[in-house]
């Protein structure tokens, strides 16, 4: 094996191997409320998983693969977060091959560990949600439609179908990058493409994928659940400015991330004119809608329903950042190698206590058989997922004796017991607070059941 093999097959191995070992220091976090709520919710049942679109919190791919790991590997926390994991170190190997392929090997370690050292992408790597997994498409995604997998620019009508389903299946959001795909299609048939060819390969796939996705979204409107995502999203379109780029370039290499951008740009405009096109549409779609969004609901998705944009991000920073500092040898690996260290340290920091995760260990040392723990949001999933072998503490019986009322989003329990005194046998009079850490809760003392005779 030559030395230029040996570096073609060698950095892709090495730096995955890195990437993973980097991911595996956040594995273990305590349980967030999203991911507990998925398992408990939806990752019970494969039709479940696929078909209950009751809210935004299923996304209905990664629900699945979430039934399917946990049927296999049982559910413990790594089971649950193992979909969006591999989804993201897959991620990181394709956007390092898509970015080799346009701009070199030191491009495609630079990509890598831009995208390594964003807040979000941290974050949602050790969640097990769907948003991995969306990025992981999304390159795909990408990728064919320029033509990275062939000799020809036209893409494969049937991975290209398969492709926009998945997209479909895992957030419902992606209709926005399917919808900027459909244009740079458009785009290339109005400059002189063959019509009936990009028609066959690229509309009619993309067309039908996405007809093929929504059914499974169809249980909103046939039990009336579309009223309930009014609530969910950012308040405006500023606030969803705000929220993507603060959790971007939240970071002291943010200046690092931004020189990469603006010169990745410029060297895209001399060399990969499509790409940058599409890159374009795809956010300017992604914008346009979110302003229209914010006019008509004055409410916008959230910041992180644009997840997919980080990759496509990283990719842009890769190329600049390769550029910018080819000319001194050896510079690009060291700032490659220094970026990766900078976000070991980023993912150390996920494992910082948290009060719901105080708040639990607290409840392993006070809480009693005969209790009964009323939990509301955002504390109930991660509680009943650590309790999950007891699950006879969440539900009222008559042998209970306390009733334990937690609402994690008031400072004070003042109030709360009274609204279940028509459906609990309190003693109202023995109601008192108790600080549990950080977290008060409000503690009533549960009468007897009568005797019957």
């Amino acid at each position: 094996m030559n030395e230029t093999t040996l570096r073609r097959v060698g950095i892709p191995v090495v730096l995955l191997l890195i990437v993973w070992f980097i991911f595996s220091l956040s594995a273990h976090r305590s349980i967030q409320y999203d991911e507990s709520f998925t398992f408990l919710r939806y990752a019970q049942s494969p039709l479940v998983a696929l078909f209950a679109y009751e809210l935004p919190n299923n996304h209905l791919l990664h629900s699945f693969g979430v039934w399917l790991m946990t049927s296999i590997m049982g559910d413990s926390i790594i089971a649950i977060r193992s979909v969006s994991m591999a989804s993201g170190l897959l991620c990181v190997a394709v956007l390092f091959r898509i970015t080799r392929r346009i701009a070199g090997i030191e491009a495609g370690t630079l990509a890598v560990a831009v995208m390594m050292i964003m807040p979000m992408w941290a974050e949602m790597v050790a969640n097990a949600r769907g948003y991995t997994l969306s990025a992981l498409l999304t390159l795909l995604f990408v990728g064919e439609l320029l033509g990275t997998s062939s000799r020809y620019w036209f893409p494969n009508s049937r991975l290209l179908l398969v492709l926009t389903v998945l997209l479909t299946l895992t957030l419902p959001t992606m209709v926005l990058l399917i919808a900027a795909a459909l244009i740079w299609v458009l785009l290339r048939m109005w400059r002189g493409d063959p019509r009936r060819r990009l028609v066959d390969t690229a509309i009619l796939p993309i067309i039908v994928g996405t007809v093929i996705g929504g059914v499974f979204y169809m249980s909103v409107f046939v039990y009336g659940h579309a009223s309930a995502f009014g609530g969910f999203g950012e308040a405006s379109i500023v606030e969803l400015i705000i929220g993507w780029t603060t959790q971007i370039f939240a970071m002291p290499l943010a200046l690092v991330l931004l020189v990469g951008i603006v010169v990745g740009i410029a060297v895209l405009w001399k060399r990969n004119w499509d790409l940058l096109i599409l890159c374009s549409i795809i956010v300017g779609v992604a914008l346009t809608f979110s302003i229209v969004q914010d006019v008509v609901t004055g409410r916008t998705f959230f910041a992180r329903n644009f997840f997919y944009l980080i990759p496509l991000t990283a990719l842009v920073a890769g190329v600049g950042l390769a550029r910018s500092i080819r000319a001194v040898p050896m510079v690009s690996d060291v700032t490659a190698t220094f970026l990766l260290m900078s976000s070991a340290v980023l993912f150390v920091g996920l494992n910082k206590s948290t009060p719901l995760e105080r708040f639990t260990l607290e409840v392993g040392k006070r809480i009693r058989p005969d209790d009964l723990l009323l939990v509301d949001c955002c504390y109930d999933a991660p509680l009943m997922y650590v309790y999950r072998a007891t699950p006879e503490l969440f539900t009222y019986s008559p042998d209970k004796r306390r009733a334990i009322f937690v609402v994690p989003k008031r400072e004070s329990t003042a109030g709360i017991p009274e609204l279940f005194s028509d459906q609990l046998p309190l003693d109202l009079s023995s109601c008192h607070p108790e600080n549990w850490g950080e977290t008060q809760v409000e503690i009533c003392m549960l009468m007897a059941a009568p005797v019957d005779g």
